[in-house]
């Protein structure tokens, strides 16, 4: 059978935004079932995906579980107008040009799911570029692990706004004209920073994003859709709101200020901690990473009542003031510090973004 290039290529390029967790075959082997006048492709793993091309020429339907590496690499680097792919006995051949793979055959791979995009009683959830990256953000403080599945979504409240939380960190964007109140499954709000995507469909069981030639979506963990504790979240919230700023620094400044710091964390950045305090030279503030023979510092122009002795968690830290840098580089941050937690505040002109964070992370 014969696939148009480009055609197979967006194609490839849904489905390939699907997760590979180790260990799940349906994941890392993409199943491809030749059937008409189409080829569909399909992967499954936290996310489910699943495309269809159009192809000519088919003379015999048949399913094959291809390698996702060995394709992908095939698909993305193939140059001809036109792919063929032909199945025998013992391997299915691709060719475009002159290159070419083949996959030999292998048992069948069970665990792939479905999702039905034209069921009915979906909420459409319509998409901008800043509510793209912004649900992005957010999961970013949703777990994905199955110790803690009742916290892996991005929640939106009507009347209050948006959050998400890992029990140690709380990342929320409080708009009063928020309308509507929905859970949507983590993972797929990390993928909505890079898709090519204006809407979401969601249901009480998950998300997804429809495309033309398929989709995208992802189950909430069932623990996330009984068991999430939106009011216990939202009291912390509450609490932490009216807390008197110690430091106020700018947006950008104190990206830059994080991102030199960040520099000196060799392997990973979880623990890594960085003292705040006044400089000695007035209007700035003294920013120290320890280190394995020492000590990191550096300083960034900031606004203080008085004195201060702060901790802030370096890896929950940093992307959340990356994205209010980037929405507004003169953006102030105000810091304040109860309740053994450091709280971050940047007010819009309509909504006011606060990152909660537990000293003892």
């Amino acid at each position: 059978m014969k696939i148009d290039t480009e055609e197979l290529k967006a194609a490839w390029k849904v489905v390939d935004q699907v997760d590979q967790p180790a260990g799940l075959p349906s994941s890392q082997f993409v199943r491809l079932e030749a059937k008409g006048t189409a080829l569909t492709m399909s992967l499954t793993g936290l996310c489910v995906g699943q495309a269809t091309c159009p192809v000519t020429e088919l003379t015999q339907d048949w399913t094959w579980h291809v390698d996702r590496r060995v394709l992908g690499a095939f698909i993305s680097t193939a140059k001809a107008k036109a792919v063929q792919v032909d199945v025998t006995k013992d391997a299915l051949l691709w060719r475009a040009g002159r290159q070419k793979i083949t996959a030999a055959g292998i048992d069948a791979v069970a665990g792939y799911a479905e999702w039905d995009s034209a069921k009915k009683g979906h909420q459409k959830l319509s998409l901008t570029d800043e509510t793209k990256k912004e649900l992005a953000l957010l999961a970013k403080y949703a777990p994905q692990t199955a110790a803690a599945d009742h916290l892996s979504a991005v929640v939106l409240s009507k009347g209050w706004g948006a959050l998400a939380s890992d029990s140690f960190a709380i990342a929320a964007v409080l708009d009063k004209t928020e309308t509507r109140s929905l859970k949507l499954p983590a993972l797929l709000c990390q993928l909505l920073a890079g898709a090519d995507a204006s809407e979401v469909l969601v249901d009480a069981e998950g998300a997804g994003i429809k495309y033309p030639c398929g989709y995208l979506y992802q189950p909430l963990p069932s623990n996330a859709i009984s068991g999430y504790p939106l009011k216990k979240i939202a009291d912390v919230v509450a609490a932490q709101l009216p807390v008197k700023a110690l430091v106020k620094v700018k947006a950008k400044a104190l990206a830059d200020a994080l991102a030199t710091l960040k520099g000196y964390v060799f392997g990973s950045d979880a623990d890594a901690q960085v003292a705040v305090a006044p400089h000695k030279s007035a209007g700035f503030a003294s920013l120290t990473l320890d280190v394995a023979q020492g000590s990191a510092q550096t300083a960034v122009a900031a606004e203080s009542p008085g004195d201060y002795k702060l901790r802030w968690q370096l890896a929950r830290l940093v992307p959340w003031v990356e994205h209010v840098a980037a929405l507004d580089p003169e953006q102030v941050v105000a810091c304040g510090e109860k309740d053994g937690c450091c709280s971050f505040s940047a007010r819009a002109k309509t909504v006011h973004r606060l990152l909660v964070v537990a000293e003892t992370a």
